[in-house]
């Protein structure tokens, strides 16, 4: 019976074998050979190609990657670290329609005056990304979206620059007041929606990350039941 041991960082990543032996890759340097990951792939029943190319359903189903990490942070109170994750992988979900879907040739995303030359090779922040979009979907400026779109800005501002921590309260008065209390998993649902309002509907999104399930399928080696 293998253990699969995951970590994040440059902490220890590898395999627990029978014999006691771990095999890992990490910070302490080599240690032997982890298995093949077709291995890895095969144990957990997943089909595997799309980390190896550089199409855009690769590149999309990459930052949806992400996504876990959002969750996984969430439920253990790193508000602050989940934003962060949150906002980035939403204006990579941005960037990426804006750069497959040709934003400045379509006319939605207009380039500054000394940067007219640059063309597709412009790199448009979060601020244009976002108004972009709000255009590209005809968007009013007292939409619910457009509203969230300059709340996640400021909260970024604030965190990024002027490091001030997020609560769960904090981060859901400002972009999700609906919600009747503070609870991570229904704000993890009103991130998960919005990532999808901007998602291209010629994406497939998956029903699972391959994260949460090396995730899954690690608790259920370390915990059978």
């Amino acid at each position: 019976m293998k253990t699969l041991i995951i970590t994040v960082g440059t902490r220890q990543v590898g395999w627990r074998c029978k014999d006691g032996i771990v095999r890992s890759l990490g910070a302490d340097g080599d240690r032997g050979h982890p298995p093949h990951i077709d291995e890895l792939y095969a144990e957990l029943g997943l089909e595997r190609g799309y980390h190896s190319d550089e199409s855009k359903e690769s590149k999309f189903l990459k930052i949806w990657e992400v996504t876990f990490l959002v969750w996984l942070e969430l439920k253990r109170q790193n508000i602050s670290l989940a934003f962060l994750y949150f906002s980035q992988t939403l204006e990579r979900l941005l960037f990426l329609r804006y750069e497959t879907e040709d934003w400045i040739n379509q006319g939605w995303l207009k380039l500054p005056e000394d940067k007219q030359s640059w063309g597709s090779n412009y790199k448009a922040s979060f601020g244009e990304l976002w108004r972009a979009f709000q255009a590209m979907e005809q968007l009013p400026d007292d939409a619910v979206l457009a509203k969230q779109f300059e709340k996640i800005n400021e909260l970024r501002n604030s965190a990024v620059h002027r490091r001030e921590p997020l609560t769960i309260d904090a981060l859901n008065q400002k972009l999700f007041p609906e919600l009747p209390q503070p609870d991570w998993e229904k704000t993890y649902q009103a991130m998960d929606h919005l990532w999808r309002s901007v998602c291209s509907k010629d994406w497939s999104i998956p029903e699972d990350t391959l994260l949460r399930s090396l995730y899954r399928w690690g608790l259920n080696a370390l915990n059978p039941a």
